[in-house]
Formats: C-alpha cells, sequence, structure tokens
C-alpha cells in the first residue's frame, strides 16, 4: 500500500456539494469515489491534476491541470463531461488558477490578483474582482 501511495501520489481532493462523492487529482489523473461505499465511480488518466470539482452528482467536473503536459496548463481551467470523457468548454488565463468553486448557478475562479465569477451555464463572466496578491501557492 505505501508502495502504490509513493507512485500516485494525491495532489488535490475534494467533497461535492452534498458530500455524496469525493474527487481526487493524482500524477496521473483524477479519481471520482461514492463517500458511502468507497466505490471507484469514475477513473481518467490523462495527466497531473492539481484541482478538480464536481458539481454535486453530476456528470460535471472542473478541472485544473499541474502543467507537467502543455495540453494540462495550470492556467486552464477545463470542465470536463464524465459521461463523455470530453472537454466541454476550456477557459485559459494569464496566470495559474489557484481555486476553483462550482454550483449550480455560478463558477468562480481565482487567480494571483483576480477572481472571476461565470455563470455556470452560458460561461458568461457576471464579475471580475481585482484582489491582493494571494500568498498562497494553492486555496482550498
Amino acid at each position: 500500500m505505501a508502495n502504490q501511495s509513493k507512485s500516485h501520489p494525491i495532489l488535490c481532493a475534494s467533497f461535492n456539494q452534498d458530500n455524496s462523492c469525493f474527487v481526487i487529482g493524482t500524477r496521473d489523473g483524477f479519481k471520482i469515489f461514492d463517500c458511502d461505499t468507497g466505490r471507484l465511480l469514475y477513473e481518467r488518466v490523462i495527466g497531473a491534476f492539481v484541482i478538480a470539482e464536481m458539481l454535486y452528482s453530476s456528470n460535471l467536473l472542473a478541472i485544473v491541470g499541474a502543467g507537467e503536459q502543455p495540453s494540462l496548463s495550470p492556467r486552464r481551467l477545463c470542465l470536463f463531461n464524465t459521461t463523455t470523457g470530453t472537454a466541454l468548454r476550456e477557459l485559459n488565463f494569464l496566470t495559474s488558477i489557484l481555486a476553483v468553486r462550482i454550483n449550480r448557478k455560478r463558477l468562480v475562479l481565482i487567480l494571483l490578483e483576480k477572481t472571476f465569477i461565470y455563470d455556470i451555464n452560458t460561461l458568461e463572466i457576471k464579475d471580475t474582482i481585482d484582489t491582493v496578491p494571494n500568498s498562497k501557492e494553492r486555496v482550498g
């Protein structure tokens, strides 16, 4: 077991909003587990992820890569559909994404000196908030 954790270190972990599932990001990809049974519900091996947020018990994930591959930049948010196994939409930024929060109405992205608030259905920007520089490398 100790060997396995070294080869697949967890880079991030989060619960969905109703705490029925949790998602982890590793050097190899991401995994979704059922909280009641611990059963693996979904796994995707496509590279390292430092942020993975699940929208309730839906098929929608907001994921951010660790930057170990050009397609998985820490400056790119991917809205990923677990049913189809494809990216629904990608948003690119000038600086790394430090945190993501998602609910049925909004998608919030925290960057070094800005916070972006989007409508989750249209991805229309609702607000942009300038902030003082966030001193932490990762938030949340």
